[in-house]
């Protein structure tokens, strides 16, 4: 190894030998992980169209999204259906997907009609093709292991971002030419063409990135976020409400949890549980990019009286920037252009692979 002595005394890697050996690992990083990264890449972009994706694959379902007293009467008879007690929360329809989508534990989604609450579809990993992406995207098909593995994944994709933004970085007079694609000789087109894309791409990839292992490790990150801008506790809920065999009022709920945040959009409700019936509905207020909203109000539901609302406008910038995360990543912000670069920065992870890949097995054969 070469090595120069500073004045201190203590030996430093060469400039060049920094830079050979940063190249090297850049090299093989991408090469190793490569293809997880273009899974996960392309996975992403299907997602990022998803209602539409769906809407494609059932185009009998209804565009038209009910009033609020259709709306209630849909979720009385969804709530007496027959797989009432499999659901959790339950997605109210919107223009972008105008049916209800409902949760289960067992990780199934059943749709109904938006305004008569009729059974419409139900969806699994083991049937349906767009939530079997979803799992692989979000957990590799393995869960919470397979999670953990895409944070450490993620942690590399940055490194290799950075890297490869700091090996192209050229000198200011040169970089027009930097960025210019060419067609021969052989190592120098696909070097130009990976060099050149990940520069100009860098921005997105990185956003998507960091959006991304923020999520994985979304606790320590929060918890950072709310330590920097100097906020309080976590948001106190209320206690149980013991559980009554009663009818619910969905119409005076809605309408409660309307007249409560009046200018919110009610996106999701929790439904009562065996231990706890308080419904408990998130709503989305105008500025919040989130597409369900961080806006809470527990509602009595025997009563239809609001116990507590929570307003996500009202937090510190820490809580507000974690809950941007999921709307960046997933391009719910920023309208049809975001949603549109989100789309096509998941393709760019298989493009650099294949180019890498190219660049490196044409340099192999020159040698």
């Amino acid at each position: 190894m070469s090595k120069t002595v500073l004045p201190t005394g203590k030996p430093t890697v060469k400039p060049g030998r920094w830079r050979a050996r940063l190249r090297w690992l850049h090299r093989w990083l991408g090469l190793g992980l490569g293809l997880l990264f273009a899974l996960i890449g392309l996975s992403g972009s299907f997602l990022a169209l998803q209602p539409e994706l769906l809407r494609l694959q059932h185009p009998d379902w209804p565009s038209v999204v009910a009033s609020n007293e259709a709306l209630a009467t849909a979720l009385e008879r969804i709530t007496h259906s027959a797989v009432a007690n499999e659901i959790t929360a339950i997605d109210l329809p919107t223009e972008r997907l105008p049916v209800w989508q409902a949760y289960t534990a067992q990780d199934r989604r059943h749709y109904f009609d938006a305004q008569r609450g009729e059974w419409l579809l139900t969806r699994d990993v083991r049937s349906d093709w767009l939530l079997w992406v979803r799992d692989l995207h979000t957990y590799l098909l393995a869960g919470v292991v397979g999670e953990q593995v895409l944070g450490v994944a993620g942690l590399c994709l940055l490194l290799l971002l950075g890297s490869g933004l700091y090996l192209w970085w050229p000198r200011w007079r040169s970089f027009a030419a930097s960025l210019r694609w060419h067609r021969r000789p052989v190592v120098l087109r696909w070097l130009s063409w990976h060099r050149s894309s990940g520069a100009v791409l860098f921005a997105g990839l990185f956003v998507l990135s960091l959006t991304g292992v923020a999520m994985i490790y979304g606790a320590p990150v929060r918890a950072s976020l709310r330590w920097m801008a100097g906020e309080g506790t976590e948001l106190v809920v209320p206690a149980p409400l013991p559980r009554r065999n009663a009818e619910l009022p969905w119409q005076a709920i809605l309408r409660a949890a309307q007249a409560a945040m009046p200018e919110a959009e009610l996106r999701r409700i929790a439904l009562p549980r065996a231990d706890n019936a308080w419904v408990v509905i998130r709503a989305r207020q105008p500025e919040e990019w989130h597409p369900n909203g961080r806006s809470m109000l527990w509602i009595d539901p025997y009563t239809a009286r609001v116990a507590k609302t929570h307003d996500a406008t009202m937090q510190g910038w820490g809580s507000r920037l974690d809950e941007a995360l999921y709307p960046i990543h997933g391009g719910f912000v920023g309208g049809a252009i975001w949603l549109g670069c989100v789309h096509a920065l998941g393709i760019v992870p298989a493009f650099l692979l294949v180019t890498g890949a190219m660049l490196w097995w044409t340099k192999r054969r020159h040698r």
